[in-house]
């Protein structure tokens, strides 16, 4: 993680002298495109289950969430806010690394400032796919739900990217 975080600082340094800036980076040693399933579960029966080493991660995972700028000589600035994420790995859970890009613009004219944009218009990766467990009369469930595979197929509640594109538009007066 500290030479990610030595490249990157590099890259920045790098960028600005070119008119490229770093204008943010958050990041965090976490998944972030959705909730993974815990793992227990209560079955019809009323018996308790707790699979969650099957939802365990195989590797640790990472975010970076950033904006890069890059300035138009006096007309503003062109915005490419960023979002990459290393993906998950388990069992029976497993989501491909994201990256995610937006663009925008923003300019001050006076005491006026404006920006119009969006985020994640462009998504390479970040497919989930789910796995299920077999009992033992090799029937196929929802191991983060103990669902029968069927239901949970016809019902739609396998995990998705909560990584929306939203549009921005916003203005800012300055007294």
């Amino acid at each position: 993680m500290q030479i990610l975080a030595i490249l990157l600082v590099s890259a920045a340094t790098a960028l600005s002298e070119n008119g490229w800036k770093l204008e943010k980076l958050d990041g965090a040693a976490y998944y972030s495109q959705s909730e993974v399933w815990h793992g227990r579960f209560i079955a019809l029966n009323g018996k308790a289950f707790d699979v969650s080493d099957l939802y365990k991660p195989k590797y640790q995972g990472f975010y970076l969430d950033g904006i890069l700028t890059y300035g138009l000589r006096n007309q503003g600035e062109f915005v490419i806010p960023f979002l990459f994420d290393a993906g998950y790995k388990s069992a029976l859970f497993v989501a491909t690394p994201l990256l995610s890009l937006g663009f925008g613009y923003t300019r001050t004219l006076g005491n006026f400032g404006f920006y119009i944009g969006s985020r994640h218009v462009l998504k390479i990766g970040g497919s989930i796919k789910e796995k299920p467990c077999i009992d033992d009369f090799s029937r196929e469930f929802h191991c983060g739900t103990g669902m029968a595979w069927v239901d949970a197929v016809r019902d739609g509640i396998f995990k998705k990217s909560e990584i929306q594109g939203s549009i921005e538009f916003r203005i800012a007066y300055e007294f």
